[in-house]
């Protein structure tokens, strides 16, 4: 009678033990995608060219899983490095001690994320021996005459709160172009006038300047994804051109004063006259993907030691 009772329950749970075993329902491990949170990591500004309007938060926690494939998606891509232009080449320097270097510009550089994240894991690269303060001077939807009036002014935007740039103390100071805030095409002139003024300012601030003509637009689907402007495309390819003009524009502004330049924007160009997708992000269409923003730092902090910046 014992035996028949014991092969009766050992039969039960056999029949029943998938659910109530202790190892089949412990729940696997999460698995690490970042030691960055997603919202600090995968969060995205509102465009540089158009308003968007608001959304739910329901909305924005699906834009937030948009942006993480788009990651995934460009951690794929920029493992070709057929697809992405080469980092120039420099030694790594042997110097020590501390330095501060600020970029300022619009949402094109507010993606570099507050610390600069992306400059501070390619500047340790480079200069193993130093320390750095990097400051992220970068508002979104700004354009350059926007950008000349705040050089003087306390800097107070996300988390981050800086005395004005010129009294930062920086020894180097990185200008993004502010040419996707292009002014209305017929105003280039005064776009130089005003960039020309910034550059001079800043120069006069005791630090070293340099001009960074950043990646080359996308052009027929610019500001295509799901946060993105999605015009017609006739419209994205027309504000995408000017963006190029612009950018043409500045890296001429830059060079007849003298100041160094890093010209990403030729880089990135390809003979179509569209930027390189991979490192544009797929949720706007508009600014760089984890791999465009690797690819601007790797070559920022490769062109600062080339070129004996600090």
């Amino acid at each position: 009678m014992k035996l028949k009772f014991l092969l009766i329950f050992f039969a039960l749970g056999a029949l029943f033990g998938l659910g109530v075993s202790p190892w089949l329902n412990t729940r696997p491990q999460q698995v690490l995608l970042s030691p960055v949170s997603q919202i600090e990591a995968y969060s995205e500004p509102e465009t540089d060219t158009q308003s968007q309007s608001n959304v739910t938060e329901t909305g924005k926690t699906i834009d937030s899983y948009f942006a993480y494939f788009d990651h995934e998606q460009n951690k794929l891509l920029a493992s070709n490095p057929s697809e992405i232009p080469q980092v120039l080449g420099a030694e790594t320097s042997s110097h020590s001690g501390h330095s501060t270097i600020a970029v300022f510009g619009d949402s094109m550089t507010d993606t570099m994320g507050t610390n600069l994240p992306y400059l501070a894991s390619a500047l340790e690269s480079y200069y193993p021996n130093m320390d750095f303060d990097l400051l992220n001077y970068g508002i979104g939807s700004q354009n350059v005459t926007q950008g000349l009036a705040r050089v003087t002014q306390n800097y107070s935007y996300q988390d981050r709160n800086y005395p004005p740039i010129t009294q930062a103390n920086a020894d180097l100071i990185i200008v993004e172009s502010f040419a996707y805030n292009p002014l209305d095409a017929s105003e280039i002139g005064t776009y130089q006038q005003n960039l020309s003024s910034l550059l001079s300012q800043l120069k006069n601030s005791n630090a070293k300047v340099v001009f960074l003509a950043t990646i080359a637009p996308l052009k027929s689907k610019f500001g295509q994804g799901p946060g993105g402007v999605n015009w017609d495309q006739d419209t994205a390819w027309n504000h995408a051109t000017k963006i190029q003009s612009f950018l043409e524009a500045g890296l001429a502004t830059a060079s007849n004063l003298g100041i160094p330049t890093l010209d990403l924007y030729h880089a990135t160009l390809q003979d179509n006259g569209e930027g390189i997708a991979s490192l544009v992000s797929t949720h706007d269409g508009i600014h760089p993907s984890v791999a465009g923003h690797t690819y601007i730092a790797q070559q920022l902090a490769a062109y600062i030691l080339k070129n004996q910046l600090l």
